[in-house]
């Protein structure tokens, strides 16, 4: 999937060096142009040189934080309205309630799901994806409802990974959840399908919707194994 028009360009402030090279990659993919900032401070040096259309910030960083990053741009009538969106790993639930309060336009927690990120460019840039094929056009759902409803019929994990995913979801450990649907992903790209799924819905803290998913996904995948031993 590709994002159409003309190309548009992303400020990523974030001062660790693995996040920054992984948005890199991600955007790239995408058709859109990155610059990265490690700090804060050096962000704001940056934006009042260069012309960005977006900007993605870690909202905790030593030094200037976040917060105070985009508090002090909207003080700033040029900036007042530049789409701003605000990313976190920590574990404070109150994070994205204190990103919204000081001016950003939307958040996304690390591990960045890139349907939530996708998702935000299309209401706050008004970009519109474009597929490549029918079976990557597939691997999308239409929220929250299509994700929990649409027939389980995509490639499934096996028992051991649905078991670890069951464990993390009944804990609630949301951060430990969406790491693992990522690695989910990046080991087997024969599950995308099934890892959007879940992601649409951790997206959105429907704990008890994954959990239903998971149980099914494990019996038809057990089912399955008994068929082929018989």
């Amino acid at each position: 999937m590709r994002f159409e028009g003309d190309t548009t360009r992303i400020l990523v402030v974030d001062d660790d060096v693995a996040n920054r090279q992984y948005m890199l990659d991600l955007l790239q993919e995408v058709g859109l142009r990155a610059t990265f900032a490690p700090s804060a401070a050096e962000a704001l040096q940056l934006i009042r040189k260069a012309k960005f259309d977006c900007v993605i910030s870690d909202i905790r960083m030593p030094g200037l934080s976040g917060i105070e990053f985009c508090q002090e741009l909207r003080k700033d009538p040029h900036f007042a309205s530049l789409p701003m969106i605000a990313s976190s790993a920590s574990a404070y639930e109150n994070d994205r309630e204190t990103a919204l309060a000081a001016g950003f336009d939307g958040f996304v927690p690390k591990p960045i799901s890139e349907t939530l990120l996708f998702g935000l460019f299309e209401s706050l840039l008004e970009l519109k994806p474009v597929y490549s094929s029918e079976t990557e056009r597939a691997t999308e759902f239409e929220g929250t409802e299509d994700a929990v409803n649409r027939p389980l019929s995509e490639a499934l994990p096996d028992i051991q990974r649905l078991d670890g995913l069951l464990r993390h979801t009944k804990l609630g450990d949301i951060i430990a959840l969406r790491s693992a649907i990522l690695k989910l992903q990046e080991k087997n790209g024969a599950l995308q399908t099934f890892s959007r799924r879940l992601t649409i819905l951790a997206d959105q803290y429907q704990m008890s919707a994954i959990e239903k998913i998971l149980v099914a996904a494990r019996e038809v995948v057990e089912s399955s194994s008994n068929r082929e031993r018989i």
